[in-house]
This record gives C-alpha cells, structure tokens and sequence, in this order.
C-alpha cells in the first residue's frame, strides 16, 4: 500500500523525492505503527516538516477517524498550525478508481475532508499554508508571552504621559500617609496652642492658628 501511494506522490502530486520522508521513525521515535505517520512531508531546502501521510487500507469509518485524529496529533507535535495531516484510505477490491483510493485532509478533533486526486495539495501548496500560518503561530507566542508576565495598569488620563499606575501606586500611597499624619500633627498642634493661649489669656484666635489650622487643610487634601 505504502509504495502505491509513494508513487502518488511523486508522479501526480510531483513531489521531489527530497521532500518525502518514508521512515517517520526519524521524527518519531518510539511510537507505534498505528500512531506514527506513514510520511511526512518536509521541506527540502530547509527540512522543515510541513504535512504528515496516513496510509491505512479498506478500514470502516471509526478506523479514518483514528488515522484522522494521529495525523491532527502528528501536526501539534511537530509544527502546530503550520502543518497540515492527511488520510489516504486503499481499497483494492473497489470497483472504481474512487473506491479503491480515498484521499482525506484531517482536521481538529479527528474530523475529515474529501479530497481528490487533483485537489491533493503539492509542495508548493503546502508552502504558502506553512507561510500564511507563521503570522498566526507568532501571535500565539507572543500572547503566551503577555500571559506569563505580570500585567500593568495604566492610567486612564490622558495628560499622565503614559506613566504606569503600578510604578507610582506605592509613592502614593506613601504621600497619602504622610499627609495624614502632618495634618494630625498640625491639628494637635493649634489644639494645644490654643489651649496654652487661653491659659494665658491671650485672644483665641491667633495667626498661628489660623497658619497650624490651614496647613492641616492642605496635608489632608494632600492625602
């Protein structure tokens, strides 16, 4: 069956035998017949893996879905998003060039799509996917990458320049603080000067209140 398909690949889809390797082993050692890919599709000038190739023979539907689902697990071991898994299903005993091959593009989850031998995609195809997906498997990282960092508030004034409210968060609180504790001070300060100004009988009100009085004001407002 292997050898039927190979010759597929080469002479109809035109693949250059470069890009098709047939010992999957390379890349997945240690796995299973059934779990490991029948081809994988590389990449010739750089190596890198761009599809994977599920040969299995005349199995029923639950047997396509398990190919379907390997080639999908094949794809996000390798190069998630950026690679693209097919089933191709041999029945000799089919009584039409259709029946006796089927070629499937698996998708997530174990689904499939019908393929044929003209919408087979060739290397160039696969390619441009590889390319167009590069865009999406940066963003992906980079989203990653924003998680795992700690997040930063910034503030919602437009005159702040952009200053973060998480770097000047505990320099505001501080000054809040020391605010209200100068504006108790200064209250217990006009408190007392009062009280020893009416013990001496002078006026209750003085310029040293009133100074004492204001400037708890402000270290409140401060606050």
């Amino acid at each position: 069956m292997e050898e039927v398909v190979y010759q597929f690949l080469l002479q109809t889809a035109r693949y250059p035998r470069a890009a098709i390797i047939n010992d999957s082993t390379v890349l997945f050692p240690g796995a299973d017949m059934d779990s490991r890919p029948t081809f994988v599709i590389v990449d010739p000038d750089t190596a890198a893996p761009l599809g994977v190739v599920h040969v299995v023979g005349a199995v029923d539907a639950g047997g396509l879905y398990a190919a379907s689902a390997a080639a999908d697990l094949n794809c996000k071991t390798l190069r998630p998003a950026s690679m693209q898994g097919f089933v191709i299903r041999l029945d000799f005993k089919g009584r039409t060039d259709k029946e006796k091959i089927q070629f499937y593009q698996a998708k997530d989850k174990g689904e499939l799509y019908p393929l044929s031998a003209s919408t087979f995609p060739d290397l160039d195809s696969l390619k441009v996917a590889a390319k167009l997906n590069a865009p999406k498997i940066t963003s992906l990282k980079a989203s990653a990458h924003t998680a795992e960092a700690e997040p930063l508030r910034v503030s919602d004034d437009p005159d702040d320049d952009g200053v973060l409210e998480e770097e000047t968060g505990a320099s505001g609180t501080t000054t809040r603080r020391l605010g209200i504790w100068l504006g108790l001070l200064l209250i217990m300060l006009a408190i007392a000067d009062i009280a020893v100004t009416r013990v001496l009988g002078e006026p209750l009100v003085r310029l040293t209140h009133v100074l004492l009085l204001v400037g708890a004001v402000f270290a409140f407002l401060l606050g």
